[in-house]
């Protein structure tokens, strides 16, 4: 198990651990990911994640598809809430 990269609003990842674990050999859908508590939880699924904020939609992209191991520490950490980060 791994901590969420993001902290979120409404997170699963404390409440995640009352849910079912996923089924073998299926991956996971995440509506509202937000910080995907969820499927941080069961990181060795295949994971699908869906946001409506096309922002965070477009981070997750980033994460998962384009960024090199090192880039995810240089991902600013302990901001002021509404700091502009783009």
């Amino acid at each position: 198990m791994i901590n969420p990269l993001l902290k979120w609003y409404g997170s699963k990842f404390q409440s995640s651990r009352h849910y079912p674990a996923p089924l073998p050999n299926l991956p996971i859908f995440e509506p509202f990911a937000g910080g995907a508590g969820y499927s941080c939880r069961y990181h060795e699924h295949e994971v699908s994640l869906y946001d409506t904020s096309p922002l965070l939609a477009e981070l997750w992209q980033w994460i998962i598809n384009e960024s090199e191991p090192n880039d995810i520490t240089t991902i600013p950490i302990g901001l002021l809430t509404g700091t502009d980060i783009t």
